[in-house]
C-alpha cells in the first residue's frame, strides 16, 4: 500500500504555505541542479508554469522510482 499523499495534495499544500516560484528556465540555471538532473527538468517541466522547489523535487524523484516496464 502507497503511503505517501498524490502529487496534488502535495501541491495543494505546498502552494498554501509562501513558497517562492521559478520558471523552467530559472530553474535550469540553478546552481542546484546537476547536469543529469537539469536535462531531467527540460523533458519533465513545462514552459509556463511556475514551480517551487518542493513541487521540481518531487517531479523529479517520482521521474527516477516510475517502474520500467
Amino acid at each position: 500500500m502507497n503511503t505517501e499523499p498524490a502529487y496534488e495534495e502535495v501541491k495543494e499544500l505546498v502552494n498554501t504555505a509562501v513558497s517562492p516560484t521559478f520558471t523552467k528556465q530559472q530553474l535550469h540555471a540553478a546552481k542546484k541542479y546537476t547536469a543529469q538532473q537539469k536535462d531531467m527538468l527540460s523533458a519533465l517541466l513545462e514552459e509556463d508554469q511556475l514551480y517551487t522547489e518542493a513541487e521540481v523535487d518531487h517531479i523529479v524523484n517520482t521521474f527516477l522510482l516510475k517502474v520500467v516496464e
